[in-house]
C-alpha cells in the first residue's frame, strides 16, 4: 500500500497517522511530503532511535506542529526483550500538543 492511501485509510476510519522510528530506516525525507496528507505524527521515542534521531524527530514535529508518540508498537519478545510500555514518550508530548 502507498503510503498516502495507507494515511487516507487510517484518517477515514478515525485515526490518527503516525510514522513509526524515520531515523531507522532514514525516512525524513518523506515527512514534508506526507504532512498535506494528514500525516498527524512521528514516533520519536523508540528503542532503535539514536539521541540524534530523537531530537531531530522531536523538532520535526514541533516545526509542523505533529505530536510526538512513544514505542507503542510492541511486537512480543522475539525480537528482543522489551515490555510494553518500556518506551514512553513524555506527557510534555500528548496530543494535541500546544506549541
Amino acid at each position: 500500500m502507498d503510503a498516502v492511501d495507507a494515511i487516507r485509510a487510517i484518517k477515514a476510519d478515525g485515526g490518527l497517522a503516525v510514522i513509526a522510528h524515520p531515523g531507522q530506516f532514514d525516512f525524513y525525507a518523506v515527512i514534508e511530503e506526507l504532512i498535506p496528507f494528514g500525516l498527524d505524527g512521528l514516533e520519536v521515542y523508540h528503542p532503535d532511535q539514536q539521541p540524534e534521531d530523537i531530537e531531530r524527530t522531536l523538532a520535526l514535529c514541533q516545526r509542523y506542529h505533529l505530536f510526538a508518540s512513544g514505542g507503542s508498537d510492541y511486537h512480543g519478545r522475539y525480537w528482543r526483550p522489551i515490555s510494553l510500555g518500556q518506551c514512553l514518550a513524555p506527557d510534555t508530548c500528548r496530543y494535541p500538543l500546544n506549541f
